[in-house]
């Protein structure tokens, strides 16, 4: 079977309504959790969804220091190596840091955390290796109570073909069609 994969990273950043004094100091709790989705092909049921906290980092940081542009350089190289502790890659970083910027910048006092919420979005889907028909002459294949259709052969990696295409196939190219997945 084929499994299909994909990744993209969601994030939010807001300042709480928590009060937590700590003088000139803000928390940034940084917050980071894993949501898979599986799809199956063969099912009509919605996908299987399972969500994982990955972390959770809490830091006092100055809220004056993040404000100040002349400490933006030294904040962002900071808050990156925070990011990548956490597991995020390093494309990601720009645009959760643009948006914690953005909260700092519109934060009116220490005493309310940022929190930054990030989402690793992971989708997995099952392709169809149960086709309805043979990849390699196109022919459709007939249905199991046909006592006259042609043998159907199934590969390791689970893809089916009619016998009569898949091993001329085999005798030029020992790959799978499809996957190009080596049977032996």
């Amino acid at each position: 079977m084929s499994i299909e994969y994909s990744r993209y990273y969601d994030s939010n950043v807001v300042q709480s309504s928590e009060h937590h004094p700590n003088g000139e100091k803000v928390i940034l709790q940084i917050k980071i959790s894993s949501m898979v989705e599986i799809h199956r092909h063969d099912s009509d049921n919605d996908p299987t969804v399972t969500i994982e906290e990955i972390g959770e980092r809490n830091y006092l940081i100055n809220l004056s220091d993040v404000k100040l542009f002349s400490e933006r350089m030294v904040n962002t190289l900071y808050f990156s190596c925070q990011l990548r502790l956490l597991g995020v890659p390093r494309d990601e970083h720009q645009p959760i840091i643009a948006k914690l910027y953005q909260v700092a910048d519109e934060a009116v006092s220490p005493e309310y955390p940022i929190v930054v919420t990030i989402r690793v979005i992971s989708k997995r889907r099952s392709l169809d290796s149960q086709t309805p028909s043979c990849a390699i002459c196109l022919e459709n294949f007939a249905d199991e109570e046909d006592v006259d259709q042609p043998l159907i052969t199934h590969m390791p990696c689970a893809h089916r073909y009619h016998q009569h295409c898949i091993v001329p196939w085999l005798a030029i190219n020992p790959l799978c069609p499809l996957c190009r997945q080596n049977p032996n």
